[in-house]
């Protein structure tokens, strides 16, 4: 699996590229950081990371992730170009807001809850899994 998603990761992205990782970048425990490290270092670009759930399970040390070799690494959802929110789970399920109206998307990694309501044309799942 981890060799098919590198080749497919490195056929779209190009070595000058940056790439915002929406969180649970793998799951491992601190004692598999090598292998991490090691993935990371096979994938092209600047991969910055939002920290998902599992990513905080491991460790909410910052310098921890970007010592695996992370350009940024961010702990919070945070407005992206002034238009997008990134997320690692939908804003407008976990907080119910509602940004109807307003200039803001909501781009976020996956859902936790598949009963959640969210407002399609303003958010969407960039995971990995998705058909």
């Amino acid at each position: 699996m981890d060799i098919d998603i590198i080749q497919r990761w490195n056929k779209i992205v190009g070595k000058n590229d940056t790439v915002w990782h929406l969180g649970d970048f793998a799951f491992f425990g601190k004692k598999d950081q090598d292998k991490v490290k090691k993935i990371i270092s096979k994938l092209n670009g600047t991969i910055n990371l939002l920290l998902g759930n599992h990513d905080r399970h491991v460790c909410t040390d910052l310098k921890f992730w970007y010592d695996l070799g992370f350009g940024k690494v961010i702990d919070k959802p945070f407005l992206f170009m002034d238009k997008y929110i990134l997320s690692h789970e939908p804003l407008l399920t976990k907080n119910k807001i509602d940004v109807r109206g307003s200039p803001f998307c909501n781009i976020y990694g996956h859902v936790h809850n598949n009963k959640a309501e969210f407002l399609p044309h303003l958010s969407y799942n960039m995971c990995v899994d998705v058909n």
